[in-house]
Parts: structure tokens; sequence; C-alpha cells
């Protein structure tokens, strides 16, 4: 019968204890060796097992009976100390990054291996639930090139860009993060930016800091880009994502996590508020509704029920929707703006000569006053569009004073003033000359 050993303090010093293995054989093991395996990394490489007195053949025999697992060439750990780790992959994958680190001394877990030992959000391609392992080498560290198993990157690592995690030495938070933000998407950037703001691990001072100490670096522009528009509001991966899509197809920024009450008090408090648009968004995790069921469902049906007794439209979207087919969402997004939206007051001194294409235009097909709309008169095209931006018109993406939400007819194309830019449409087939309301400068 196997007996484990569960700490190096059930030994006495220098004592020799006898191990039976499965298949009947008797090895020597020794309170040090035990101490390797059983201390707080429990991970030995071959050559810290020798050097503690574990011959080749015991090695051999304990590995084929199944008492120690290779966790990378030439490192091994307790099975059973394996197996009871089976439901935390987490520390499963920082004893992975450990074995190969102390093969090759001198690496860094960084980017997606360093977000999650870190515990920050990661968008992994589909089919992954677990990042490849990736370290980082100095420029002149004596380390292998290649090292199976695991993505080597080479980069600067300042001493105070290193901290700890499970033991092991990692890429701190904002070097973490902005390695993300440079070497992968801008979308899996802001998922974990997102993360790291929320969860309270950094602060946006430490990203400026990090910024600056590698100003010059490939792909820094896309990881100043990922911070700047990290928002630490954002409650989840999936919230992160739809900001992106949000940004992508030229919707205003909402409002995050934003209380609404009625006449009779709160009502509630959702993911995604556009004031303006007297519209709300609602992220809807794949667990979220099955929890608790159809109670839960009810209630959110009772909620819409009480935004829309208050002028509220709301609409919801999945994971699905939101990442892998964006387009309808977002057009339910923008016919429920154009719901939902406070109608302009009409003004009696609106000229129809404003709204024809060709008149009041300045020269290379730029709409008279396209970089201040206000005191001309605007058509309001209520009807689906979709914002392509800067492209086709001279002063497009160009500042634009004001407030107002604006969509303006010219030349057969149809201009969107949001959130202080002016955008082209996609086509002007998609305004409705039924739906145009005439209206008078705000």
């Amino acid at each position: 019968m196997d007996k484990t050993v569960q700490t190096s303090s059930d030994f006495a010093p220098n004592a020799v204890y006898l191990s039976a293995g499965r298949d009947g054989t008797i090895d020597f093991v020794t309170d040090s060796i035990q101490s390797v395996f059983f201390c707080s990394e429990r991970v030995a490489t071959v050559a810290e097992l020798l050097a503690q007195g574990v011959s080749k053949d015991q090695l051999r025999r304990l590995a084929r009976n199944g008492r120690i697992t290779s966790v990378a060439r030439g490192v091994y750990a307790p099975t059973e100390w394996l197996e009871s780790l089976a439901d935390d992959p987490r520390r499963l994958h920082a004893v992975a990054v450990g074995a190969l680190i102390k093969r090759n001394p001198g690496l860094v877990a960084s980017h997606e291996s360093a977000a999650y030992l870190h515990g920050i959000d990661l968008l992994l391609p589909a089919g992954r639930e677990v990042p490849l392992i990736t370290l980082t080498r100095r420029p002149k560290e004596p380390s292998r090139a290649l090292v199976r198993g695991a993505l080597i990157r080479v980069a600067s690592l300042p001493d105070d860009h290193v901290a700890t995690a499970f033991g092991i030495p990692v890429t701190t938070v904002a070097r973490t993060v902005m390695d993300i933000g440079r070497a992968s998407g801008f979308m899996e950037g802001v998922v974990a930016a997102d993360s790291a703001l929320r969860s309270h691990v950094v602060v946006k001072v430490e990203f400026a800091i990090v910024l600056e100490e590698c100003g010059q670096w490939p792909g820094v522009v896309r990881a100043r880009r990922v911070l700047d528009f990290a928002d630490g509001r954002a409650e989840s991966a999936l919230e992160s994502v739809a900001r992106v899509r949000f940004a992508e197809f030229g919707i205003r920024p909402p409002d995050l996590q934003v209380n609404i009450r009625g006449r009779q008090g709160f009502i509630g408090r959702v993911d995604f508020c556009w004031h303006g648009y007297r519209t709300i968004a609602e992220a809807d995790g794949a667990m979220k509704y099955d929890d608790q069921g159809r109670e839960r469902a009810r209630a959110q049906l009772a909620r819409d029920e009480k935004f829309h007794d208050e002028g509220w439209g709301t609409i919801h979207f999945t994971w699905r929707e939101i990442y892998h087919e964006p387009g309808p969402a977002i057009e339910r997004l923008r016919r429920a703006f154009t719901r939902n939206a406070p109608r302009p007051r009409s003004s009696p001194h609106a000229k129809a000569s404003h709204l024809l294409p060709g008149a009041g235009h300045a020269g290379h097909g730029t709409p008279a006053g396209a970089s201040e709309l206000h005191g001309v008169g605007v058509v309001f095209v209520l009807g689906f569009y979709q914002a392509l931006g800067n492209q086709g018109f001279r002063r497009i993406g160009g500042t634009v004073e004001g407030e107002g939400e604006f969509l303006a007819l010219y030349r057969g194309e149809v201009l969107q003033h949001e959130g202080g830019w002016v955008h082209a449409a996609r086509r002007a087939a998609d305004a409705d000359a039924d739906a145009v309301v005439v209206a008078g400068a705000e």
C-alpha cells in the first residue's frame, strides 16, 4: 500500500524512509528529497533531485509508477498533488510556467500568461480556455531562443516591471496590459485594461508611467489608444467588447453603470445609457438568466416595462450578437435611438433652399458651415443609417461645435453629427425620404 508524505515536517532530520511503489519496488526516500517536492513550489528539476540523493533509476521508477509527473522537460512534480489542482486551471498554468522558468532561469511570465496569473480577464481565441504560455527574456539574457511549449518574446525588462505571482516572476499588471495592447488586438487590450482597472490592481497613472518608459516600442501607439479608451466601470469582458463595438460602428460612447429613476423612484442600474437618445442597452452574459431561470427573465421584462413607461428604449444583446455578429445588434440600437430621441423643435425661419442638393455649399463639395452646423437649416433623417467615419468628405471628421445630434442630408449623402464629430453614412438610400422632418437650427 502506497504511503504519501504530505509535508516535509513529517520527516525527522537525516532520516531515511522507505516508499513502496505499486509494482512492489522499494525506494529509499530522504527527508531532503521530500522537502523539494512538498515545499512551496513542489516542482523540482532532475538536477535538484539528483543533488538530493535520488538516483536516476529511482527517478525512472517513480515516473513509471505514476508517483511523479513530468511538467516540463527535466522537471517533475508529485502526481497526487497535480491531480489535486485539477479544478484550479490558473494554478496549473502557474505550475507549467514555473517549470519552464526552472529549466530556463531568467525568463519572466508575460503577456497573456502574466494576465492569467494576475487574475485579469482575457479575450482568447476560440477553443482555448487557458492562454498559451508566454515568456519574455531580456535581450542579453543567456537563455534559449526557443522553449518547447511556450512563446518566447524578447524585450527590455526593468526591475520595476517585474513582480511575482504564485511564487514565479511575472510582469507587473501595468506592463502586462501594455504588452497585450501592443502585441494583441485593440479589443483584446481593452478587455484586459478594463479588467485591471475594475479590479483595482492598477491605476491609470501606472499605465502612463510604463508607456513613457516604452514610448518607442513597436505597437505602443495602439497600446496608448487601448489605455486611453480603458474604463474600469465596464463590469465584464462582454461589456468591454460592447464598448469597442460601439466605437467601431461610430456610436457615441455611452455612460456606464447608470442608475435610472422614474416618477415612482429608483428603477434599476443599467450597463449602458445614452441620455440624449433616451436609450438603454444591457449586456446579457450566457449565464445571466440561467441561474434563476424564468423568474429572472420575468423580473427583467418587468423592469424593461418600467423603463418604457418612463420613455426609455431598451435593447439587450448577447456575446454572439455583439462579438460575432454585431451588425444587427447595432442596427437595433440605432433604431432605438431614432424611436426614443426627443424630437427637435421646428423653426418657422428654416428655408427650403438650405435643404436642396447643391444649395448653400462652399466649394470642394463641402456644405456651407460643415464645421459649424448651428445657424443653418438641418434635415433630420429618421431612418436607418450606418456611420463609416472619416471617408469621402472634406472636413468630415472635424470637430463640430454644439451638443445637438444631427443627421444632415446633402448631395445624396447622409451626414451624422454625433459626439462632436461628423461622419459619412454608408449610402443615401438608407435615408427614407418620407421620414424627413424639416427643422431650423438649434
